[in-house]
């Protein structure tokens, strides 16, 4: 059974014009442009010539711990995939894949709907939320055997829109910011479509 998301929730034209078939992926829940979390960080370096430095110290930005960027798209938009690793871990690993865009409200729902194409009916939806400039911001969230995907708006009036796929387990699933309520069940993991 869904659960009816307010109707003043920015992405939920998007969500609910989604059919019920199943997901379809292109690479596994735990990747993105071919790079798996869990991936070496040379070797995802390798697997994308157009990575590039970001910055040349690391630096910890929205819980991702990183140096390189690819240049990518998301849902057509020019958008910049961070390589997170874990910053206690001796190795070089992508523990999670940060792809960040801003875009306007026709932007977002596009993102909202290749999101719900690829992974399917989000399994959960938090709204009615605020970020640390009490600015409105809402997320949707993908539990996965290996993967926790989210899509956040950090800012629904700026457009800051974040695609964040981490280690399973890793992080707990709070929301995007201050929430006033939990979350929304829209589709109980394993459920179809």
């Amino acid at each position: 059974m869904i659960s009816m998301v307010p109707a003043r929730c920015f992405g939920l034209a998007a969500l609910f014009a989604a059919t019920f078939a199943a997901p379809v992926m292109a690479e596994p829940v735990d990747a993105f442009l071919g790079v798996r979390v869990g991936t070496p960080l040379e070797e995802a370096l390798a697997q994308q010539p157009t990575a590039r430095i970001w910055q040349k110290t690391k630096t910890e930005l929205d819980g991702c711990y990183f140096q390189y960027s690819i240049p990518t798209t998301l849902a057509t938009l020019p958008a910049e995939a961070w390589l997170c690793e874990r910053r206690d871990h001796p190795e070089k690993i992508i523990t999670a894949i940060n792809v960040e865009v801003w875009t306007d409200q026709a932007g977002y729902v596009r993102v909202i709907e290749a999101m719900t194409t690829r992974y399917g009916m989000a399994h959960h939806f938090w709204g009615n939320c605020t970020n640390a400039a009490g600015r409105k911001t809402e997320q949707y969230t993908w539990f996965f055997g290996k993967a926790l995907v989210r899509l956040f708006n950090r800012d629904l009036l700026n457009g800051w829109v974040v695609l964040r796929i981490d280690e399973p387990g890793v992080l707990a699933d709070f929301g995007p910011g201050n929430c006033m309520t939990p979350p929304t069940e829209l589709h109980f993991p394993g459920q179809e479509g």
